[in-house]
């Protein structure tokens, strides 16, 4: 199941956009919006990552992915960020596209806020390993 061809976890954002584009109802960018982007609006990057060093062969690198929906609504908000838990958590997969094979996935850490503008935002952290 090795598909790397020569990807690292520096290109795990290229996985995080296949999956994230299955949602059809949101806007996904990577690492930041446009100011005028539309609503509802996931923005995604990869936040921190742990190297492991051994000997020999090649541990599975770990990334972790931090994601924030922003939606006009509060129950919208967690009505996308349940799909996108759905979609990523306890995950294994094989993208092509990426060049990437997910070991795994789990969401590490969620929490919320609101904005002076009225807008809604729910943030979710993810590790994934690859």
């Amino acid at each position: 199941m090795e598909a790397r061809q020569n990807r690292t976890i520096l290109s795990a954002g290229l996985l995080v956009n296949a999956l994230l584009r299955t949602l059809p109802e949101v806007n996904v960018y990577p690492v930041m919006a446009p100011e005028e982007g539309e609503f509802p609006a996931l923005v995604y990057r990869r936040a921190d990552m742990a190297a492991h060093q051994v000997k020999d062969g090649r541990p599975a690198d770990t990334s972790y992915i931090e994601m924030e929906i922003w939606t006009r609504s509060y129950a919208e908000g967690i009505d996308i960020a349940e799909k996108v838990r759905a979609l990523f958590d306890n995950r294994r997969t094989l993208n092509e596209t990426a060049g990437l094979y997910m070991r795994s996935c789990f969401l590490d850490n969620a929490y919320e806020n609101g904005t002076q503008e009225g807008l809604f935002v729910q943030y979710l952290r993810f590790v994934i390993k690859v």
